[in-house]
């Protein structure tokens, strides 16, 4: 065999391994970024996702709220309109006895002048 053509195979192989083992240490460190990447991402993801679930808490709370102060608005009004009504009502009931006492004194002044007019044709 020549001695050349031996140093040739044994660098060949050389720079060979050398690619491989380069090959191989890029492919390690791309799985690396790879899995940091997916990392990164799962813990953004993790962060949006709690985001949204606190927003969304948020919102219902307020929802909420705001459902109950109109449930006590239509409460306050319910009992304001009984108010109101149960004293239109009574100011009914009053004004039927003042109505009634007037017809009584109206009646007793009209027999009064029934009685002056009989009188007086006697």
């Amino acid at each position: 065999m020549d001695p050349s053509n031996s140093d040739v195979s044994e660098t060949f192989l050389a720079a060979l391994k050398r690619m491989y083992t380069m090959q191989d240490m890029r492919a390690r460190r791309m799985h690396d970024v790879h899995i940091r990447y997916q990392l990164a991402l799962e813990e953004a993801r993790a962060r949006h996702v709690a985001q949204f679930r606190e927003n969304h808490k948020r919102m219902e709370a307020r929802r909420q709220y705001y459902i109950a102060k109109a449930a006590s608005h239509v409460q306050r009004r319910k009992e304001l309109e009984t108010k109101v009504k149960d004293m239109v009502d009574r100011m009914g009931n009053e004004l039927d006895k003042i109505e009634d006492v007037m017809k009584a004194g109206y009646d007793g002044r009209e027999a009064e002048a029934k009685k002056a007019v009989e009188e007086e044709k006697k």
